[in-house]
């Protein structure tokens, strides 16, 4: 089958989508893989991919990526509208990419975002449709 993994809003992996990415290390402040009210969200983070490579650990693609807020915007998901921030994330490092995230107005929250998910398959995108409330 294909999974994708999501912390958050931030994909950490991704099984039988083509080229499977085996793991994200987000930092602890990232917004999209831990919500935070856009005014909160810092201006760079940094993360770590893993992807399959030689030996069992293998192949890291270290990068450092900007956020740049860009305009607000309703997204409807499922015929249910929320007021989002668009944010663009610029990526540099051992690869180089842009991501675009819609993060709830208030809370955060990412409902939609398009995401690299290593240098053979590219981007990926998802909506969400309800975030994980743990009991």
């Amino acid at each position: 089958g294909q999974t994708v993994t999501l912390q958050g809003g931030l994909i950490t992996a991704s099984r039988g989508v083509g080229y499977d990415l085996l793991a994200v290390l987000p930092e602890a402040d990232d917004p999209v893989a831990r919500p935070r009210p856009p005014q909160d969200w810092p201006q760079q983070i940094e993360r770590l991919y893993t992807l399959p490579g030689p030996g069992p650990e293998g192949q890291t693609v270290r990068v450092t990526c900007t956020f740049v807020r860009l305009q607000p915007e309703t997204l409807e998901i499922v015929e249910r509208p929320h007021e989002t921030v668009v944010f663009e994330e610029r990526c540099r490092g051992d690869a180089r990419f842009v991501n675009a995230h819609h993060a709830d107005i208030e809370t955060g929250t990412v409902w939609q975002s398009t995401q690299w998910i290593g240098p053979v398959q590219g981007a990926f995108t998802y909506e969400m449709i309800e975030p994980f409330a743990p009991d």
